[in-house]
């Protein structure tokens, strides 16, 4: 009979990262991976699934849809609301 070799434990190692807000003061933040030291870091705030009635409240109040990860340009104001004919 062989014998099996016998698997390690998986263990998650921590690390540091920088945390840099809109005025340039850094944090140093030990935590697992980027997103947790986010949102340690941003503790109040909260990230939910937009209702329709949300979408056309905030619109309709000004607030622009933003993308992540994809940098600002300008485009025509129906465009930038996800409206088409």
């Amino acid at each position: 009979m062989t014998q099996e070799k016998q698997k390690r434990p998986y263990t998650r190692k921590m690390k540091v990262f920088v945390v840099i807000d809109r005025d340039n003061n850094e944090r140093l933040v030990r935590a697992y991976t980027s997103a947790d030291a986010l949102r340690h870091v941003t503790p109040t705030f909260h990230v939910a699934p937009a209702s329709q009635d949300d979408i056309i409240s905030l619109m309709a109040s000004g607030v622009a849809v933003e993308t992540a990860g994809i940098q600002e340009q300008e485009l025509p104001a129906d465009e930038a609301a996800g409206l088409s004919d």
